[in-house]
């Protein structure tokens, strides 16, 4: 559980089982608690395109549309990112 302090895991529930597996809470969980904490998220024109994608298929908290470019110019600023 490295970074994530007590209440971030209470709050995002993480639970180790017995197997030493971790359970972790649904991905709309996950989303909406970044979204609460000031995660930015920014969608990808490019990805967009691929997959047809509008802008009203994001979650409510979304930034503007970026493009790789505009993103990293963003991110360069940033004190984590992550890109997936």
């Amino acid at each position: 559980m490295c970074g994530l302090t007590i209440c971030a895991r209470t709050r995002i529930r993480i639970k180790e089982c017995a197997d030493g597996s971790l359970e972790v809470a649904p991905i709309g969980e996950l989303t909406d608690f970044a979204v609460e904490a000031g995660v930015k998220l920014f969608p990808c024109a490019m990805t967009m395109k691929v997959f047809g994608y509008e802008a009203d298929d994001f979650i409510e908290g979304s930034q503007d549309i970026c493009g790789a470019a505009a993103f990293l110019s963003y991110a360069s600023d940033a004190d984590i990112t992550l890109a997936f």
